[in-house]
């Protein structure tokens, strides 16, 4: 019933209970009959005997997994406003654009959480994309994985409509789905 990972606080708020010391309500998760986790807040009630000895105790359980789930979000939130708000300080500091894009593509990789990207600009002719900012990992086989320029950049193909026309992102593993024959052409990995 309650996850592994929360049962040593658990038994430690018991053993607690047990010896007589002040104790004080414990947040944990439990799995649900359903298979779901919730988050409870046990407020242990001690029950004594006319002598002050511990006969046995009750458990209360509230459940607060909405507010629980409200607090991750905000604190979510409040990363991604963290993360966003130092972009704005680097773009205002910037005094040149290759310390720019590796500054913000280092943010934007934090903020959603990814471990390597690339920022690619087009050149004057619209019809070539150079690579401008990369983080890499430093895996076996990764180095490559953003080739240097990509050629025959056209608005009207997928994916290059997808960034050019409609200014979303591209993964790569979304361009693998979408359009295998690109992947094969411009050498991305994914």
């Amino acid at each position: 019933m309650v996850p592994e990972s929360d049962r040593p606080a658990v038994y430690e708020q018991a053993t607690k209970l047990l010896s007589g010391a002040a104790i004080r309500p414990l947040e944990h998760r439990i799995v649900h009959k359903d298979g779901g986790i919730r988050w409870v807040k046990n407020t242990p009630v001690p029950r004594y005997d006319d002598k002050g000895m511990l006969i046995g105790y009750d458990g209360m359980i509230s459940n607060i997994t909405e507010r629980r789930i409200a607090e991750e979000e905000i604190f979510e939130y409040a990363r991604k406003l963290e993360i966003l708000n130092r972009i704005v300080v680097s773009a205002s500091r910037a005094q040149e654009l290759k310390t720019l894009l590796d500054d913000v593509l280092s943010r934007v990789l934090e903020l959603m959480n990814f471990e390597c990207g690339g920022v690619y600009l087009l050149d004057e002719t619209g019809r070539s994309a150079n690579l401008m900012a990369i983080k890499t990992l430093s895996e076996p086989g990764l180095q490559g994985a953003f080739p240097e320029q990509i050629h025959d950049v056209s608005a009207a193909v997928q994916p290059d409509s997808q960034v050019l026309a409609a200014g979303q992102p591209l993964f790569a593993d979304k361009v693998a789905e979408i359009a295998p024959e690109y992947v094969q052409k411009t050498g991305l990995v994914s």
